[in-house]
């Protein structure tokens, strides 16, 4: 199947190499903070071997501009974990208005390997309150309040009991981390193989009209929504009954969208607020040009695990068993399609 694979893809990547050779300037990539996105070894591959190989890079302080400067073809955005001000969002909104992509890596619910490391057992997930709801909303998604399981899972080491006082440890699926497939043949994610997820929400389109919406990445058939206050425990399926509720189908994980994207801000400024903006050099548009963005309901996708006698490991990389899914492919394809014309 990875032969095939690999077969298929050739086709693109002549493609994008006559692409590249054909290019006049190099697109400007920001890696927007300020609402503490990770800026540590955790992002190494995604920046080290994605956006700084691939185009001119700069990491964008939000608060550090009055206006996202248009110079920038694209912005990702991975785990903000602070709320976003309505200063902060009407500046990536009137960044959307004026064709400015935008990939968004969103965990609404806290849920971390360490905090059930630091536990033992099991906590409770709790929402991050990251105030872009209504943002993505007016685009055209909602990412639920909730957390998505899979039977199709990655696999870490679990204790499954002890031989003489010494813990058992096995390699097992762990299904808060999905493996994640794309069924709409988009050729973003087009053959690729699985793209690891960790505690992902799941995510739904609303209606907005003339958005145009394609799920990239799902969940396998065999999966279940555990909805707010949700719970995170090292055995969360423990009987045939329990393994029954896992039939919700395909769960929507990743989404693309096209279209004229309507203002969050159309009727909610005063007007010393839109001569305020003019003023530093553009009005308040109330409706995009022909536009697109990615959704993403889990802001580890890009994330990179980090050992302590490899340092970082490639993004989607298992560190323990050292099998790498396809992660940066998912994010380099995904940027590609959002800059090239």
């Amino acid at each position: 199947e990875s032969l095939n694979k690999a077969e298929a893809l050739l086709e693109y990547k002549f493609a994008n190499a006559i692409r590249q050779l054909q290019q006049d300037t190099i697109p400007l990539i920001g890696y927007l903070a300020g609402n503490g996105e990770p800026v540590s070894y955790q992002v190494f591959d995604l920046i080290d071997h994605v956006l700084k190989k691939n185009y001119a890079f700069r990491i964008l302080p939000i608060d550090s501009v009055n206006q996202i400067p248009p110079v920038f073809k694209a912005l990702v955005i991975v785990k903000p974990v602070v709320p976003f001000s309505d200063v902060q969002k009407l500046k990536i909104d009137q960044y959307v208005m004026q064709g400015g992509k935008v990939i968004w890596m969103i965990d609404n619910l806290y849920a971390e390997m360490d905090s059930l490391q630091r536990v033992q057992n099991e906590f409770i997930a709790f929402d991050r309150g990251l105030n872009i709801e209504d943002q993505l909303f007016k685009y055209g998604v909602r990412i639920n309040q909730d957390l998505v399981q899979d039977l199709n899972a990655e696999k870490i080491p679990s204790v499954v009991g002890s031989v003489g006082g010494k813990p058992q440890i096995q390699v097992l699926p762990w299904p808060y981390f999905p493996l994640l497939t794309n069924y709409s043949g988009h050729p973003i994610a087009k053959n690729l193989d699985y793209v690891l997820s960790q505690f992902p929400n799941s995510i739904d389109t609303v209606e907005a009209k003339g958005i145009k919406k394609t799920i990239l990445l799902a969940t396998s058939p065999e999966a279940r929504i555990l909805a707010t206050p949700a719970k995170v425990s090292w055995q969360s399926i423990e009987s045939e009954a329990d393994l029954r509720t896992f039939n919700k189908g395909a769960v929507p994980v990743a989404i693309l969208l096209e279209g004229n994207f309507p203002s969050l801000f159309s009727n909610r400024l005063s007007a010393e607020q839109k001569a305020e903006w003019q003023n530093a050099g553009q009005p308040i548009s109330t409706i995009s040009v022909p536009n697109k963005m990615i959704v993403i309901a889990d802001g580890d996708i890009a994330m990179n695990a980090v050992t302590e006698k490899e340092g970082p490991l490639p993004m989607g990389m298992n560190a323990y068993t050292k099998y790498q899914y396809a992660n940066r492919e998912f994010i380099q394809n995904s940027i590609e399609y959002l800059v090239d014309e």
